[in-house]
């Protein structure tokens, strides 16, 4: 009985997905290809964004966001806000508001799907408790034309809890604050 010899063998083999798709292989590294889970949300045209943007902010009048996440979502947020002076960006969880302020226009990141948030997110709801915060963050202050005075930006993700308010709340350390805040999410059923 003869033994083939195997050591100048060459094998080929395609790998796919469950569904028969081809699995991207790098040609140069030959290592498979992976994109990170929010990215494959954008290509599923399950991920939102929004940017909002307020001229003149005092210390005395804080700018609030109300987020509501509906029954069964749960929805995995990333922010980030800048200001142009130095001052705090908080997230409430529970707050007690008598006006939901005014619905903002929330966007997919994949512009060519038609699909729409579950989330809603109001811009300058009536504020009567905070609720409990979760998170703090401060921005500092900037010098100068151009500069801002700082900005903040949640790497890690905060999934908020389905059926609850949240608020986004930026207090200016002085008056006539310009801030902006980005938020980008996508959802699941929870």
């Amino acid at each position: 009985m003869t033994i083939p010899d195997f050591t100048r063998a060459i094998f080929l083999a395609k790998l796919v997905d469950v569904d028969g798709n081809p699995i991207e292989v790098d040609e140069l590294t030959g290592e498979l290809v992976f994109i990170d889970v929010e990215h494959h949300f954008i290509h599923e045209g399950r991920h939102f964004m929004l940017d909002d943007y307020d001229e003149d902010v005092d210390q005395a009048t804080p700018r609030y966001w109300l987020l509501t996440t509906p029954a069964g979502i749960r929805a995995h947020t990333f922010f980030k806000g800048t200001s142009s002076n130095p001052g705090r960006f908080e997230v409430f969880e529970g707050p007690t508001v008598t006006a939901d302020g005014a619905p903002l226009d929330l966007i997919n990141s994949d512009r060519e799907s038609t699909n729409t948030p579950d989330l809603t997110i109001n811009g300058d709801p009536t504020v009567t408790d905070d609720g409990t915060r979760i998170v703090v963050d401060l921005v500092g202050g900037g010098q100068g034309i151009g500069r801002t005075g700082g900005m903040n930006a949640r790497s890690n993700e905060v999934i908020l809890a389905s059926s609850t308010l949240y608020l986004i709340k930026f207090t200016p350390y002085q008056d006539n604050t310009r801030v902006t805040i980005s938020l980008s999410w996508y959802e699941l059923a929870s």
